[in-house]
């Protein structure tokens, strides 16, 4: 079958004649900004794919050692270069196990008189030992240590997540968790919980410390310290005293978990460098 070749692409290109297609203006100006998009999108891509290309400052640390090693120069690095540090406090109690259902139920209430937040902070220059942790682990206090983002290059940091070893009643002198938590003394845990006293009365209590976790987000262009999240979960076992309202349940035990994590933010930006 044979076709007329000038009238199957007459409808389509007006401005065919013979063998050869006379562009309009109008047609060259579609093509033409065609072109230029896909030049112009080409361009774009390749300028990501430059931007994804993260330069590291120092070698990718890989085993515990290194990890460790690395993640203590850098909160040296805050110590000795005083960046801008904001910290905060954020804590919380919950899973009360108790004998009786009341205070199983009042406990949600009660706990939220025991976990009172608290933050600081120090501007660029400033000594920041006041509120930075004084770090005194020895890499036989971490259990674990892992790296994540390593390979990925559309990140501009690392995450280290190391946890410690379990300790019963730390305090901040010689204890794993004292090197680097602020960990409270007791007199100030218990004046704590004397503000649920019209609720229940505590004489003492342990404390097993299960869980610290450490979280630091550390720059791979500069090896800066951006951001450190110190987590712990604590198991206090206790007796309590009810009063007024719970007066009736008399001496029981109580054992509930208290969640807190101390967070500190960095900002390496001096506010009094000139901008180019």
């Amino acid at each position: 079958m044979c076709y007329n070749v000038q009238k199957v692409f007459i409808p389509i290109f007006p401005d065919y004649e013979g063998d050869v297609f006379v562009m309009s203006k109008k047609v060259k100006r579609i093509v033409s900004f065609l072109l230029v998009a896909v030049m112009a999108f080409s361009l774009c891509a390749c300028g990501e794919i430059e931007e994804e290309v993260v330069k590291r400052a120092s070698d990718i640390p890989q085993t515990k050692v290194e990890i460790f090693d690395y993640f203590c120069k850098a909160l040296d690095k805050v110590v000795a270069e005083k960046p801008a540090v904001s910290y905060g406090l954020s804590n919380d109690a919950g899973s009360a196990e108790c004998e009786n259902s009341s205070i199983e139920a009042a406990f949600p209430t009660i706990s939220k008189l025991m976990t009172v937040g608290d933050g600081a902070e120090t501007a660029y220059g400033e000594d920041c030992t006041a509120i930075f942790p004084n770090n005194k682990l020895e890499l036989n206090d971490i259990k674990s240590a892992n790296i994540i983002d390593i390979d990925d290059v559309t990140s501009r940091s690392y995450t280290i997540v190391m946890t410690i070893w379990d300790e019963s009643n730390p305090n901040q002198d010689d204890s794993v968790f004292g090197k680097i938590y602020k960990i409270s003394k007791d007199e100030d845990i218990l004046a704590e919980m004397k503000k649920a006293s019209a609720y229940f009365t505590v004489e003492s209590y342990d404390a097993d410390y299960q869980i610290g976790t450490i979280r630091a987000v550390i720059s791979k262009e500069t090896d800066q310290l951006e951001e450190l999240h110190l987590e712990r979960t604590v198991e206090v076992s206790t007796e309590i005293t009810g009063q007024n309202t719970f007066a009736e349940v008399g001496t029981v035990p109580l054992s509930f978990n208290y969640y807190s994590t101390e967070s500190y933010t960095m900002n390496w930006e001096n506010p009094n460098a000139t901008k180019a």
